[in-house]
């Protein structure tokens, strides 16, 4: 994902959230800003000032420093999103006054799963018979005639096992 792209990811994760007036502010020289929003909680508002970061890594705490740096005398609170993990340095850092929070992948792939943006979950239901492992999916393509005929021969495979209709098979 591009990194623009990414930070409009971010603009419809916050405004899903609850979020008003989200702009986009990143680009080439933006000062470490990406972008700013509005959270209002009761009768308060926030302004929020955000900094998206593709790592496939950890962040380390100079990131989130820097962020820090470009947000000083702007705003009192800061959101840093990563694709990556935040370091126990990084997570020090952003406790720091002015406290950042951070949203790291896996609270980011949460956040687009409990939104529904872009995420489908399917539940798949593991088993196991005799010495062998049979998963069922058990989302509406797993009803198909093709899907169960090949979940059958596989059962069908394995020592001692019953297939989808109850009956035994065995291994000659």
């Amino acid at each position: 994902m591009k990194p623009d792209a990414f930070e409009r990811l971010a603009q419809r994760v916050l405004r899903e959230s609850g979020f008003v007036k989200v702009e986009v502010t990143g680009r080439s020289g933006d000062g470490g800003i990406d972008g700013n929003g509005i959270l209002r909680v009761g009768l308060l508002s926030f302004q929020v000032y955000f900094q998206c970061k593709r790592y496939k890594g950890s962040v380390p705490p100079k990131g989130v420093r820097d962020f820090r740096g470009a947000m000083h005398g702007r705003t009192d609170k800061g959101l840093f999103i990563t694709t990556g993990t935040l370091t126990a340095e990084a997570k020090k850092e952003a406790a720091r006054e002015p406290a950042l929070d951070g949203i790291d992948g896996e609270a980011l792939c949460d956040l687009l799963k409990n939104l529904k943006l872009g995420v489908t979950a399917r539940l798949v239901e593991t088993g196991y018979l005799g010495s062998g492992m049979v998963r069922k999916d058990l989302t509406p393509a797993a009803t198909h005639p093709l899907f169960r005929a090949r979940a059958a021969r596989d059962v069908h495979n394995l020592p001692g096992s019953h297939g989808l209709d109850g009956s035994q098979h065995r291994r000659e």
